[in-house]
């Protein structure tokens, strides 16, 4: 059973007099009634909780689709995989805390990493302190390539001042046992097969970045494939023959050409580095048009598309190769296996 549903009852005491509080901000003068109505269903959604059907297949959630570049409508990486009751995120980069908690699954059951890069970890110690803040008491089990343990143990590290904090503060009521963790470091192979959810790591090839690695869900006869940050490599068509979903990073490298064409020198050769190791739009819809997936969803989109006319110009070309149905993804969004 999923820990992500918060004792209401305690909620409802708290929800009661931040409500009051709310009230009486709002009747202040110059404070924007929109913002605070909106400040108020974040917090509701706070406390509430996503509610979680055991007898549910497989899901997903994209948490973040965007880059290192600051975007207010993307979070970096995070996907958030939900087998009936059971939460799985994938990476946790920079702004993905906000987008959980609009999802309402601040307490994903396991979490994985794909790789290292600041865009893939950047918001773990806020996870770590908010499980902690909502009364997590159990470790959280993590699972990563080698390197795994080394980047954890850091960032609790660096955290490890304000836990201390918070704990002479709060006292009991800042449960320092929710910012424990269960790190498993693995090789590619089936790294968990419980509860009828099996999944398994492999190998991809996003160097000079290594370990670097890819993961494939299964579940109740569907599958769903996250790529990872990675050049096309043989492997994942492999991986992701006849899955119900494929989630693949993707790069129109003709516009990011453009784009640096126009830029400095120093710009210009970081954006052509960044083209080596990342998957071109057309190879994804080669990927998944090989390997016969039923969904494309595309996540961690260079340049990012941030409208229809910019969603059109990235995914041209990609129609033609493969058939079938290509999602653009966006924070938020929903896709069913």
């Amino acid at each position: 059973m999923s820990e992500n549903n918060f004792n209401r009852r305690d909620w409802l005491k708290i929800s009661g007099a931040g409500l009051g509080l709310l009230g009486g901000v709002l009747a202040a003068p110059g404070v924007s009634s929109a913002g605070m109505i909106q400040s108020l269903r974040l917090y509701r959604s706070l406390q509430q909780g996503r509610e979680l059907d055991p007898s549910a297949g497989l899901s997903l959630i994209m948490i973040g689709t965007g880059t290192p570049i600051p975007s207010l409508d993307r979070a970096c990486a995070a996907t958030l995989i939900i087998a009936g009751d059971y939460t799985v995120l994938v990476d946790i980069g920079r702004g993905s805390l906000i987008r959980l908690a609009q999802a309402g699954v601040l307490r994903p059951d396991l979490l994985l990493f794909t790789h290292f890069h600041s865009d893939h970890i950047s918001d773990f110690g806020e996870l770590m302190t908010m499980r902690a803040v909502s009364g997590a008491d159990a470790p959280l089990p993590i699972i990563g390539p080698p390197g795994a343990r080394k980047v954890v143990d850091g960032i609790l590290e660096a955290f490890s001042m304000d836990k201390r904090y918070r704990v002479e503060h709060h006292g009991e009521a800042f449960n320092g046992a929710g910012m424990e963790v269960s790190v498993t470091e693995s090789q590619p192979s089936v790294v968990h097969d419980q509860g009828g959810l099996k999944i398994t790591m492999f190998e991809v090839d996003h160097r000079p970045v290594e370990p670097a690695v890819g993961y494939k869900f299964e579940y109740k006869g569907k599958s769903i494939v996250v790529s990872g940050d990675t050049i096309k490599v043989p492997i994942m068509t492999e991986m992701a023959q006849g899955c119900d979903i494929l989630v693949h990073e993707a790069m129109n490298k003709q516009l990011v050409e453009m784009g640096a064409d126009k830029m400095g020198a120093r710009m210009k050769k970081m954006s052509r580095d960044m083209c080596e190791h990342h998957t071109s739009h057309t190879e994804v819809a080669e990927i998944a048009r090989d390997a016969g997936a039923k969904k494309l969803v595309l996540t961690h989109m260079v340049p990012d598309p941030m409208n229809w006319v910019m969603e059109y110009l990235f995914t041209r070309g990609m129609h033609q190769i493969y058939k079938k149905k290509i999602i653009v993804g966006k924070d938020l969004m929903e896709v069913k296996a």
